[in-house]
């Protein structure tokens, strides 16, 4: 359904227009407190006004779980354009309630706001009966007698079901229908412009449209090595987007990637590359060796070596960059490459330094 309504204001002695438009989406969705295979149909209202961000917004029950004691009311749940929530606003001056009819307090109305907005709760890894363990008394929704088993900084304080519901309309299905009708106003030439957008949550939407889209060209592909990330999902988002792009790209991107990554991130990328379907060459291994020689952390040193360990590579390059860290003035990283090079077929020179190693190490290896 679409609607149009123009509001004529007075602004001193100009007159102004505000036009608002509303497009409503018939959606499917479905909600653990309900049931995982249950589908139901609700509207879910884009609006658009002038001079403005779009936003959408939908109308849901309070509870859908619990026992009958729990009050249902409906909430009007708003999001931004994708599908971030963004509010709740109660309907015909009702109030929300906890346990034995106690009305929310303006605190627990900013509490659930902080539980709706967090997309990390615990409350996503609870199925509804394990959120209350209710085998000591008739409870509901938390009454006397029921012990809550999730942390109370993720709840209100008796309205559990409560917040349980909510949080799973804010950030549940409804979230995928809300980023899938925002995509399709977007040509591919603004979404490559979000890659460098200062805000995550954009840059993120862009790389989502750009796996889905399968945009493997290689303007797309340099804007995504590019991108500005700073954050673990824009990371593992890149990631899962190199894996599908052509070869010799995807070597180039690996280490481009790997040379201005820290730590942390080093560990994602040689995860990934353990894991990846990509054929490596020989050659691009080798290559990739090289950073043995500039890396301090044994833990990206480890994955490196159970990468060529994996590949089954016998490459004289690999073992003269590996040899280096015999030298290395941490012990646990030396070791690690002496048993590396230990199941390698190694030349004359390398088992030379490998039984200089061993005579040096031989009360601790």
């Amino acid at each position: 359904m679409f609607s149009s309504i123009t509001l004529i204001e007075l602004n001193g002695s100009m007159w102004s227009t505000f036009i608002l438009k509303d497009i409503t989406h018939k959606v499917n969705i479905t909600h653990p407190g309900i049931g995982n295979s249950e589908t139901l149909e609700y509207a879910l209202v884009e609006v658009e006004e002038e001079n403005k961000e779009t936003y959408f917004y939908m109308d849901v029950e309070s509870v859908v779980c619990g026992s009958k004691e729990c009050r249902v009311d409906i909430v009007r749940l708003f999001w931004d354009e994708l599908g971030q929530f963004l509010k709740l606003e109660m309907q015909n001056d009702a109030e929300l309630e906890k346990n034995e009819g106690i009305l929310f307090t303006s605190d627990d109305y900013l509490k659930l706001d902080n539980i709706l907005k967090d997309v990390n709760s615990p409350l996503q890894n609870f199925y509804k009966d394990e959120l209350v363990n209710n085998s000591h008394a008739n409870a509901a929704d938390a009454y006397s007698g029921a012990t809550v088993v999730i942390d109370n900084n993720a709840i209100v304080e008796g309205a559990v079901w409560t917040c349980y519901t909510l949080w799973h309309w804010a950030n549940g299905d409804v979230v995928k229908h809300i980023i899938n009708i925002s995509a399709k106003k977007y040509t591919k030439e603004k979404i490559l412009e979000l890659l460098m957008s200062s805000a995550v949550e954009y840059r993120t939407f862009a790389l989502e449209q750009c796996i889905k889209n399968k945009w493997l060209d290689t303007k797309t592909i340099n804007a995504v090595i590019n991108l500005p990330f700073n954050s673990k999902k824009e990371i593992q988002s890149v990631l899962l987007y190199i894996e599908n792009i052509n070869v010799n790209h995807y070597y180039v991107s690996i280490n481009k990637l790997y040379n201005i990554y820290n730590n942390d991130e080093k560990v994602l990328l040689l995860n990934a590359l353990l894991n990846t379907k990509q054929p490596l060459s020989q050659s691009f291994l080798e290559r990739f060796s090289t950073h043995l020689l500039k890396e301090e952390a044994y833990q990206n040193i480890d994955l490196i070596l159970r990468l060529f360990s994996r590949k089954k590579t016998h490459s004289l390059q690999i073992h003269s960059n590996v040899l280096r860290l015999l030298e290395n003035k941490d012990f646990l990283i030396s070791r690690n490459a002496y048993y590396f090079l230990k199941n390698q077929n190694l030349d004359a020179n390398s088992i030379m330094k490998m039984t200089q190693y061993e005579e040096k190490h031989k009360s601790k290896i």
